[in-house]
Order: structure tokens, then C-alpha cells, then sequence
């Protein structure tokens, strides 16, 4: 996989000659592939491609990694997890992912430095990056910030789906862009996240809301991401949570003991 793509980006689409493409390459080839066809075009032309190729670029600047494997050592954010987050051994496994990965990038180049000495360095250049980077996954701070930026972002395409003078009901006009993609990703990822109430649901952001709903019912989008199949659910107690448990056993027990004396007395008596 290095060989096609040298930092361990995925996706990577490999043409008929050979030619491994990443990124916006790969994305412009894939529409050309499905030219004509269906209610897709991830790069419109005319000014609104130039639109969604500015949405697109925004959205990749947010850290989706961070605010999903992040939430591993914050989980006081959430109380519900969704499917595949939904297992047992998501956090466990975020955590030794997010602990042990520029140890692995700096192994990786050190095993590839004897055939390749610039995918060599690409990767120790990612494990110094990862680890500078740590922070925001490990302090509250850091991940505070992380979310900050996630609101920010949103409070945009919140005021772009308002706007009045849009014409069709996607970013991309009247056919589904690579923004709007990505986007119902990004909502969708949140959903996953048991954060959708914080960022877009119920009136926090209306627009983003309906703009989610409708991208989540597309057959597509439902065959991808397995969400009607897939509705295994976690909940995620707090220590509010247990708090109130705990009284409520506590009172529960205060009530047994207090009927079992006014037994003894009636049975005295």
C-alpha cells in the first residue's frame, strides 16, 4: 500500500496505467467514470463547482480523527454510542491507537528506509506530527478546542443552507457535491457519536438538521453506511448517573428497612 501511496492515505485509486491517484485526483477521476449518470456530480461546473470545491476544502481542515478517537479520554462528552462505536472495546482500542501510533509510523519507515528513503521520511515526518498533535487528543483543552472548530464550521454551512437566495436544496445547487458528501459524512459521524442533540438537532441548528435527514434517506446512503441494519446502541453513564443510582438505591433500601421495622412493631403488637 505505501508503494501507491506513500503516506498510508486511504483511499487510493490506481488507474489503467498505473498511475495510483489520492485526493482531489481521485475524486475528479471517479466522476468522470459515472459521467451522466444518476443525481451526483462531486464537481459541478461553472461557479457552483468553484463553491463546493471551497466547502470541500473547509471541511477537510476539520480533524474528525481527533473528535472520534479523542472521545476516548473525554467521554464525560457523550452519553450514547452508535454502531460500530457502539462496542465494548471502542475506547480501549481508541486510546492504544492514539498512544501507540507514531511508535508504529517510525517502525513502518524504519522497515521501508532500505527500498524508499522519501516514503521513509513522509512516514517519520507524520509520527513527529501525530505526536506534536497529541494534545488535543489527550487534554481537555486541546479536545475542547477540536469541538470549538466543529461548531464554528457548522454555524457556516448552517447560515449557507439558510441563505435565501440558494438555489437547489444542495451545496453543489441541484445535484449532490463532494461538499454535501462529505458534510452528511461529518453529521453522520457525529450522529454515531451520540452528538447530534450538541450540534444540529432539535432547533440547535434547523438547516444542518433537515439537510441531514434528507442526505440519510438517499438509498445510497443507507446501503453504505448500514444505519437502519446496524442499530446496536451504547449508553455511556456519568458520574451524574451514578450519583443518582446510588440514591436511588439508597432510598430504595431506606424504604425496605423501614418497612421491615413497621412489620416487627405490627408483629409485637
Amino acid at each position: 500500500h505505501l508503494r501507491l501511496s506513500p503516506l498510508g492515505s486511504v483511499p487510493v485509486l490506481v488507474t489503467e496505467q498505473g498511475e495510483p491517484l489520492l485526493g482531489e485526483k481521485m475524486l475528479q477521476a471517479v466522476q468522470e467514470m459515472g459521467e451522466g449518470r444518476g443525481v451526483v456530480r462531486l464537481f459541478p461546473g461553472g461557479v457552483d463547482g468553484s463553491n463546493v470545491l471551497r466547502f470541500y476544502r473547509k471541511l477537510e481542515d476539520l480533524n474528525i480523527g481527533v473528535l472520534t478517537f479523542g472521545l476516548a479520554f473525554h467521554i464525560q462528552q457523550t452519553s450514547l454510542l452508535r454502531f460500530p462505536y457502539n462496542k465494548e472495546e471502542f475506547f480501549e482500542q481508541s486510546s492504544n491507537y492514539i498512544l501507540s501510533r507514531s511508535e508504529k509510523l517510525l517502525d513502518a519507515a524504519e522497515s521501508i528506509r532500505g527500498e524508499n528513503v522519501e516514503i521513509s521520511e513522509g512516514l517519520k515526518k507524520l509520527a513527529e506530527e501525530h505526536q506534536e498533535n497529541l494534545a488535543n487528543y489527550l487534554e481537555a483543552e486541546g479536545y475542547d478546542t477540536t469541538l470549538k472548530t466543529f461548531h464554528k464550521v457548522l454555524d457556516f454551512f448552517e447560515d449557507e443552507l439558510g441563505r435565501a437566495d440558494r438555489t437547489g436544496r444542495w451545496l453543489g445547487g441541484a445535484l449532490i457535491s463532494i461538499a454535501d458528501i462529505t458534510l452528511g459524512l461529518y453529521l453522520h459521524r457525529l450522529w454515531q457519536l451520540g452528538m447530534e442533540r450538541e450540534y444540529y438537532q432539535e432547533g440547535v441548528r434547523p438547516h444542518l438538521s433537515v439537510f441531514y435527514e434528507s442526505i440519510k434517506t438517499r438509498p445510497a446512503w443507507v446501503k453504505i453506511t448500514g444505519w437502519k441494519d446496524e442499530a446496536g446502541e451504547r449508553r455511556i453513564r456519568s458520574s451524574e448517573d451514578a450519583l443518582v443510582e446510588n440514591a436511588r438505591w439508597g432510598l430504595g433500601a431506606a424504604a425496605v428497612l423501614g418497612g421491615l421495622y413497621l412489620v416487627k412493631k405490627l408483629i409485637k403488637k
